[in-house]
């Protein structure tokens, strides 16, 4: 993919539709329509910390053209998915040069059809971040576990000591 420049912005719902036109390497043109939860940008807001709309609208907008496959809980924390998420969203830009000049007007449109709540962005980082500490809590639980053959042997090491439950 070359180039993608947005055509248009409208409100269908609960969705920001944003109509796209996609240059590929051979100069073939496709339109594409992208549909956005309204409410996308509170979750990345949430997600990721950050309260910069053209960067939420960025990452929203080129997400789909992502090459790396990453999820957000890949990582320890939010610090870490949002360095890297920069980093991915960063390459795709440079690769999908945007083809439009009008993109300012349009990121205005977006931001006035955005859900952009900071109580609800408040209550969706606290999930976020609750899920995080599940998350890392399991792993380390995991990583702490001794494996099936450590655990055999601990039993038969203390069912063979006198005293022990009755033995």
């Amino acid at each position: 993919m070359k180039s993608v420049k947005i055509l248009s912005v409208s409100k269908e719902g609960t969705f920001i539709s944003v109509m796209k036109e996609l240059t590929d390497d051979n100069n073939n043109v496709t339109i594409n329509q992208h549909f956005i939860p309204e409410d996308a940008f509170e979750w990345r807001a949430a997600e990721f910390g950050i309260m910069d709309k053209d960067e939420l609208i960025d990452m929203v907008l080129y997400e789909p053209y992502l090459d790396n496959s990453s999820q957000l809980y890949d990582f320890d924390d939010k610090a870490k998915a949002l360095t890297a998420h920069r980093n991915k969203i960063g390459t795709a830009k440079n690769k999908l040069k945007p083809g439009g000049t009008n993109d300012s007007a349009h990121y205005t449109s977006i931001k006035n059809n955005m859900v952009f709540d900071l109580g609800a962005i408040e209550v969706k980082a606290e999930k976020v971040d609750r899920i995080f500490e599940l998350k890392n809590r399991a792993v380390q639980a995991i990583v702490q576990a001794p494996n099936i053959v450590t655990r055999v042997d601990n039993l038969r090491q203390m069912l063979s000591q006198p005293n022990v439950h009755g033995g």
